[in-house]
């Protein structure tokens, strides 16, 4: 149960941004509410970084954190804090999306988009500064939508960055092993020699070995 005084300001928040709702904004943050259900954006990434050789560490890292984050998040702290969501407590506000069964503490949405983004940011900065933009807006949608406080959000926030952070430090030790298990996984195979370089690597080998040459008649 949270203190009166953080519900308090986690509702005045909400309903200040109540009052900011205009059509194209209720689009907006339920586009963005929606790629961030069940982490969907961030699971299509990483299975196309997954199908990418060049990309398939980056792939790997994905996979690592949303399955951290759902380990920390949905299952453990969500049902372990058990808190409310404020459509729950104030149902006089209309609903622009389907009310949400699960716990409010913390964030799904935020944790795994902030996770993911801050793993990408590490691999690319380019991209990864466009998934923080993304992450930024997924996290806002909740509290925009009430389905989320913006102390749900902010917990979502740090529990992605620890996420991330744990990710990137299992995979200095994950990725090496990877690589020596499977010389393949993440470049391409080195081609095969021709005839013509076996050949003469052969007689570069003989040069070089002191063994004496056999003449070439010309």
């Amino acid at each position: 149960m949270m203190p009166e005084f953080v519900q308090e300001f986690d509702f005045s928040v909400l309903y200040f941004l109540q009052s900011l709702h205009t059509p194209i904004l209720n689009a907006t943050m339920i586009t963005f509410t929606f790629l961030g259900n069940i982490g969907l954006i961030w699971i299509l990434m990483a299975l196309a970084a997954l199908i990418s050789k060049k990309h398939r560490a980056l792939g790997i890292r994905l996979a690592m954190v949303l399955i951290i984050t759902l380990i920390i998040g949905c299952l453990g702290l969500k049902n372990l804090v058990a808190r409310d969501r404020p459509c729950w407590l104030d149902e006089s506000v209309i609903m622009l999306i389907n009310i949400p069964k699960d716990y409010s503490f913390p964030s799904g949405h935020t944790m795994s988009s902030f996770a993911c983004a801050f793993v990408i940011f590490r691999y690319k900065k380019f991209w990864g500064s466009i998934a923080l933009v993304v992450a930024a807006l997924i996290a806002f949608s909740r509290m925009y939508l009430f389905v989320h406080f913006p102390t749900d959000v902010a917990a979502g926030l740090l529990l992605g960055v620890m996420g991330a952070v744990i990710t990137e430090l299992a995979a200095v030790k994950l990725l090496p092993y990877l690589t020596g298990r499977f010389p393949g996984l993440f470049t391409e195979p080195a081609p095969a020699s021709s005839g013509k370089n076996v050949s003469a690597n052969a007689g570069l080998l003989q040069e070089t070995s002191g063994q004496p040459r056999t003449p070439i008649n010309e």
